[in-house]
């Protein structure tokens, strides 16, 4: 597959995603995506909590989380990462049931 130039952010790093979904194999072929368009893969989780403790520990600049996991659902997760944090922060919700936080810097 044809690889594409680095998303760069402001200071010519690759932008950092968190990737959130209970399903791996989603999980993966939304990584696989991200790198084919030069982005960094952070981390990842497979449900809300995991997600709010990657987010705090690597503090990535785009997460990608779905609406419907266990243990905690993606916009409950996604409610505690924006009253935790600070700096501006915008939520995304696509047809698709995938929710976007995108964190600027």
């Amino acid at each position: 597959m044809k690889q594409f130039a680095a998303l760069l952010r402001k200071d010519n790093q690759p932008v950092r995603y968190l990737v959130v979904d209970d399903s791996v194999f989603a999980r993966k072929n939304l990584i696989k995506m991200i790198e084919m368009f030069g982005g960094e893969v952070a981390g990842e989780a497979g449900d809300g909590l995991t997600a709010i403790a990657e987010f705090n520990r690597i503090s990535p600049d785009i997460v990608l989380m779905d609406i419907t996991m266990p243990q905690m659902e993606g916009i409950e997760a996604v409610e505690r990462i924006v009253r935790q944090h600070t700096r501006k922060i915008s939520w995304r919700r696509s047809r698709k049931a995938r929710s976007i936080l995108s964190r600027s810097r």
